[in-house]
């Protein structure tokens, strides 16, 4: 879900990142559990309008997480030859000349989980025969600009999530404009 938009002096990229994939409980409580819960408490005081408050309160928790999720996770935006980036809060995190940018860059690192032996029928000693389970590599996507490396989010998703990112996000600022440090010529004087 990434939105490209140009005008006459500026565009804009908005960048969404994937979630973390550990958000089924998160879901469970806002949309069922915490109405559920307003319904009792709601129920004990007044019977005829418990289902009308859960069903509110549900709404109300599920649209507002939506809402929340439709925002990008940082603003790219160009104005003339300047890059800024703003976080979802509204805060910016870099403002500077596209051609201070010195490359964009993935951070990746490879995490082994600790899985559960599950073949054992009792689930209180599944912990005993735990195992170290296979690589996985995670990633986020990282801005250098001078000395100074600004990391778009704190914590890394997919490494093919941060790929296909790290493509839009290198493509949108060469069409601005931009080109990395490293393919830049370098003028050399034509002897006299």
């Amino acid at each position: 879900m990434s939105e490209t938009t140009n005008t006459e002096s500026s565009a804009r990229l908005q960048y969404f990142p994937e979630g973390r994939r550990i958000e089924s409980s998160a879901v469970a409580w806002y949309v069922f559990i915490a109405p559920f819960f307003v319904v009792i408490v709601v129920g004990a005081v007044h019977a005829t309008l418990a289902w009308p408050a859960g069903l509110i309160v549900g709404t109300w928790l599920y649209w507002g997480r939506r809402k929340r999720r439709s925002v990008p996770q940082v603003l790219f935006e160009v104005v003339g030859d300047r890059l800024r980036l703003t976080d979802r809060k509204g805060q910016t995190i870099l403002d500077a000349p596209i051609l201070d940018i010195s490359d964009v860059t993935l951070d990746t690192r490879t995490i082994q989980k600790v899985q559960e032996n599950l073949s054992s029928g009792m689930p209180e000693l599944r912990f005993i025969d735990a195992r170290v389970g296979p690589g996985i590599d995670e990633a986020r996507i990282e801005i250098r600009c001078g000395d100074r490396v600004v990391p778009l989010t704190e914590q890394r998703t997919s490494h093919i999530d941060a790929s296909d990112w790290f493509v839009k996000i290198r493509r949108f600022l060469r069409k601005n404009g931009w080109v990395p440090l490293d393919e830049r010529a370098v003028q050399v004087d034509p002897p006299a």
